[in-house]
């Protein structure tokens, strides 16, 4: 047996002393385990007290450890906390983090990398219930309102990187105290802030330096990142004779709305002459589930059901689809609405069209930009087809109005509008007669034009036109279009034209004639009979006479035909781009990184203040603030990388780094703006689609249902069919239809 061995004196100092390091570690670490009481001398006294007994005991007992000593004070000063002595086992470390409470800001600089990841990913604690601090000497104190930062435009956003101490009665900026670099001289940075009268301006300072929107960037990538990489599916497995019974039922509905879906989207109709399965002209509907009761063995026990009148309620009536499609509707629009009050603002894009049973639709279509994803999408959204009583311009807006207060949308928030009024036709007086007149002017054309020169004329200068204008008409119909691509995109188009007036008519002459040797077509231009007007009484000859002679043919067609089109087209185009000019004199410096990077200061001011006073309705409502835009404007010029950027890819940016609000606003407005009213017109082929002639009569509600599932599939696909499941149970519940589920 080993001799007992005694500890040197040296020794015995090492442990004195990593005894009183442990001691002074947990003063602070426990106080949430206790009630404080109201006597502070009493409690430093048994502290102190505390510390010369284990003194004492250090020079009693040579052999005590280190897990003995955090059990023994912990026995002895917190009777109730068992847990003290099992946390307190540590090595030769002078501390142990897990001891330490990591949202304590007096900790924040002693942390390990592991402790730095879990803080940084849950982000600071906030204590809800400290609503207002203790008085200071002067009588003030500390309030929960400061957590929140106030907008121009009356749009409140969260400090969540502000912290409050209640132990030390100060506040610190989270992430520029963990990602500091160097001392900093910023009292949130270092030792906390307790100036009270002066906290207000001191935060709008801070929050606007170029250290602190670079920490709170580098903070929110780092948690992104880490949540990201702890992301994991849950499973939820269905248990018993009841969960698989319901599970059956839920398998029968997701298959009826699959149907549904799948009708609607291609326009199909659901009903036939009758409603009985294996019955001929039955319709699309139950065609389908007579198909899948081929090969799906839950249709196959459905439909056995049905027919041996197992089921007193089942699926396949007539109401039963008309509630899915309107159950679908509702959920798409539902989800819509969520993203434009999201995004807050949004645009308006109307237009109107009568249908096959002459009634006068007006389609609604609403443009904002998504904030809710990554990278930001610019979406456009039809709504309904409204009905149209009034085509003035009154009537339209009473009607857009009375229309987005039942959607529960505010009307202030429009930033733009695209509309075509001057389009819309009843079509009252379309008869047969037309019809006929059409049919006629046809067949002239097939008989005698086609071998007209002048006809071969203007079909290359037609041909000519078009080519330009289509490349340049399906890249404005894009949802995406940029402004400063369609001013430049409508520049190019208008330099074509004045260039093709010029020479166009002597190159398709050419062309025309080249044509014409083949088809063996005489190049002639007909020769009008020229009309001379009777002699009156007391004239002479020379007042009937016309001393110039009349013009060539080919000369009357370059100027009737061929300048009539071009010059109407350059001032139809030249008045669209003036449009799009004057919209650029407001918000022309944000198209590009470019032309941001170069504005000097002073003129970067002058557009941010007429920005400002663009966007602003009234005292009230204001969406930006000139001044702080600057600001931000000119942190971001030094922000962005050195490459070509549209306002697009700025916006994404502006997103990540979360720290430029009237930035992100201002571009936010920018690409809210249509720049045509395409989508209006893709949702007319869809009404022509649906509403057929056989189904002329089709009721609004439907029609309205039909095309918001046809038109918006892409957002179908977004919305839970659990949840929806679950909302056409509740409501045949309400209809007393027994159900499992």
């Amino acid at each position: 047996m080993f001799p007992k061995k005694y500890a040197s004196g040296c020794e015995k100092l090492k442990k004195k002393r990593r005894l009183e390091k442990l001691i002074e570690s947990q003063k602070g670490a426990l106080d949430k385990f206790l009630v404080k009481h109201s006597n502070e001398d009493e409690q430093q006294e048994e502290m102190s007290n505390l510390t010369v007994d284990a003194d004492e005991n250090v020079h009693e007992d040579d052999r005590i450890d280190n897990d003995e000593a955090g059990k023994s004070i912990g026995n002895e000063v917190f009777e109730n906390v068992e847990t003290v002595g099992n946390n307190s086992r540590t090595s030769d470390k002078p501390m142990d983090s897990a001891l330490l409470d990591i949202y304590d800001p007096r900790n924040w600089n002693t942390l390990d990398s592991k402790s730095i990841d879990v803080l940084v990913k849950n982000g600071p604690k906030r204590d809800a219930s400290i609503v207002k601090g203790p008085k200071d000497k002067f009588s003030r104190r500390f309030s929960s309102t400061f957590f929140t930062r106030y907008l121009a435009n009356q749009e409140r956003i969260d400090r969540d990187w502000l912290v409050y101490s209640n132990e030390l009665d100060k506040v610190f900026c989270f992430c520029c105290k963990i990602f500091k670099k160097g001392g900093g001289r910023s009292s949130l940075v270092n030792d906390g802030f307790c100036d009270w009268k002066h906290l207000n301006g001191r935060l709008r300072e801070h929050e606007t330096s170029v250290d602190h929107m670079s920490n709170l960037k580098t903070w929110r990538e780092m948690r992104r990142r880490l949540t990201k990489d702890e992301r994991s599916d849950k499973v939820v497995v269905a248990q018993g004779q009841l969960l698989k019974e319901k599970e059956y039922w839920r398998k029968i509905l997701l298959r009826m709305i699959s149907l549904v879906k799948f009708l609607s989207k291609h326009n199909l109709a659901f009903l036939g002459e009758n409603e009985r399965l294996y019955e001929s002209n039955n319709g699309n509907f139950l065609g389908l589930i007579e198909m899948l009761g081929e090969f799906d063995p839950v249709i196959q026990e459905y439909i056995r059901r049905v027919l041996k009148n197992g089921i007193h309620h089942h699926y396949l009536s007539q109401k039963i689809p008309n509630d899915l499609i309107e159950m679908l509707a509702s959920g798409i629009k539902t989800r819509i609405i969520e993203k434009i009050n999201e995004s807050k603002y949004y645009s308006v894009i109307l237009d109107c069209t009568p249908d096959v049973s002459y009634e006068e639709h007006m389609s609604l279509i609403l443009r904002c930009v998504d904030i809710s994803i990554y990278p930001i999408k610019i979406e456009e959204f039809f709504l309904e087809f409204l009905a149209v009583n009034d085509t003035t311009g009154k009537g339209l807006f009473e009607e857009l109005q009375s229309v987005l207060e039942s959607l529960d949308l505010d009307i202030d928030n429009v930033r733009g509008q695209s509309y075509d009024y001057g389009s819309n036709t009843r079509g009252e007086n379309h008869d047969t007669e037309n019809d006929a007149k059409t049919l006629s002017q046809a067949r002239s054309l097939v008989e005698s034009e086609f071998c007209d020169f002048e006809f071969l004329v203007a079909t290359i200068v037609w041909y000519d036109i078009l080519y330009a204008v289509d490349p340049v008409s399906k890249n404005l119909q894009a949802k995406d279009m940029l402004l400063d691509v369609a001013i430049a995109e409508l520049k190019g188009l208008i330099s074509f034209f004045e260039k093709y007036r010029d020479n166009g008519f002597t190159n398709a002459l050419h062309v025309a004639k080249e044509i014409a040797a083949e088809l063996e077509i005489e190049p002639l231009f007909p020769q009008k009979v020229a009309i001379h007007r009777k002699k009156q009484f007391e004239e002479t000859h020379d007042i009937i006479d016309d001393p110039h002679p009349p013009p060539l043919p080919e000369e009357l067609f370059r100027v009737n035909f061929f300048l009539y089109i071009l010059d109407r087209a350059i001032g139809s185009f030249t008045q669209r781009f003036e449009q799009y000019k004057a919209f650029e004199s407001i918000f022309g410096f944000l198209f590009s990184l470019e032309k941001l990077q170069s504005l000097s200061d002073m003129d970067l001011e002058s557009c941010c203040i007429r920005l400002e006073a663009a966007l602003k309705m009234d005292d009230q409502c204001v969406d930006i603030d000139g001044s702080d835009l600057c600001v931000e404007l000119k942190v971001l010029r030094e922000k962005l990388p050195k490459e070509k950027l549209g306002a697009g890819g700025i916006l994404n940016l502006l997103k990540m780094m979360g720290s430029l609000p009237n930035a992100f606003i201002a571009y936010r407005i920018l690409l809210t703006n249509p720049i045509t009213l395409a989508s209006a017109e893709r949702s007319f082929s869809k009404l022509k689609l649906i509403k057929s002639y056989l189904r002329s009569t089709m009721p609004r509600e439907k029609l309205n249902g039909l095309a918001l599932v046809s038109i918006e599939s892409k957002t179908l696909e977004e919305i839970e069919i659990d949840t929806l499941v679950d909302d056409f149970a509740c409501k045949c519940a309400k209809g007393n239809v027994s159900l499992l589920i």
